[in-house]
């Protein structure tokens, strides 16, 4: 394992915030992953940077959503296959954003139970005896 180091450190979150993955950054440093998690269990002011980079990667990730969807060329001889694969990616980027940030990402479900004519359902309790711990 590799004792922590504070400018390697910051080099991954920089590039974490700009949208690369821990996976491509590890490999391309020659550096476990397991070292980087190492890292975040024991060093507090690297966790709180790396939750700020993992925040940043989820806006960046947005961004790629958008310029994924507005480079798609419909007009070339396989634009179905490009509109497919543009699909695809969006989809992953999509479905990555609402794991990483559900409340700004995620799907927001919303449950109304109502009687038959819609309107809110009144609870009426009954048969209920004070007895003489709750008196």
């Amino acid at each position: 394992m590799r004792a922590f180091d504070e400018a390697l450190a910051d080099d991954i979150c920089k590039r974490i915030s700009a949208g690369e993955t821990l996976r491509k950054i590890c490999s391309e440093l020659q550096l476990s992953s397991q070292t980087i998690y190492l890292w975040l269990s024991c060093v507090e002011t690297f966790q709180k940077q790396y939750a700020r980079a993992k925040e940043h990667q989820a806006e960046a990730i947005a961004d790629e959503i958008m310029q994924i969807a507005d480079d798609v060329d419909f007009a070339s001889d396989n634009g179905n296959a490009a509109v497919q694969a543009a699909r695809l990616q969006v989809d992953a980027r999509k479905w990555l954003l609402s794991k990483l940030l559900p409340k700004r990402y995620g799907e927001r479900l919303e449950q109304r139970i109502s009687d038959p004519d819609g309107n809110a359902l009144k609870i009426v309790v009954t048969g209920i005896r004070p007895t003489e711990e709750n008196t």
